[in-house]
């Protein structure tokens, strides 16, 4: 990222226990979410979207959020590319993906006459 863009240093790896400490609650157990919705849900359907290389230049304030809606054509460039090598990422498999939908429904789902008692 060229230094004129960038409004943070280098990007620095989480430590787990001191995001524990800070915060129990970040990504606590996150790797347990999609495991436990298979086994108490139907799912009906699953999209990742991957965003663990993008992730990091926003939340880590490398693009600042201004990039988003600035025509200026080096700015754009550089988000396209970004985007690029994000969905690279995601399509070989080199990094897990971060975030996805998904939707799911009761297993099995509740009959008519259950689904009223419980509105």
């Amino acid at each position: 990222m060229p230094s004129k863009y960038r409004k943070a240093g280098p990007l620095a790896a989480v430590d787990k226990e001191d995001l524990i400490r800070v915060d129990p609650s970040e990504a606590c157990r996150s790797s347990e979410i999609v495991p436990l919705l298979y086994k108490h849900f139907e799912i009906v359907d699953y999209i990742e979207y991957g965003g663990s290389f993008l992730m990091p230049f926003w939340s880590q304030g490398i693009v600042p959020d201004i990039f988003l809606d600035n025509p200026n054509q080096e700015k754009q460039l550089i988000i396209k590319l970004l985007c690029v090598i994000e969905e690279l990422i995601r399509e070989e498999g080199i990094l897990p993906n971060c975030y996805a939908q998904i939707v799911a429904r009761n297993n099995p789902p509740l009959r008519a006459s259950a689904r009223k008692k419980y509105r």
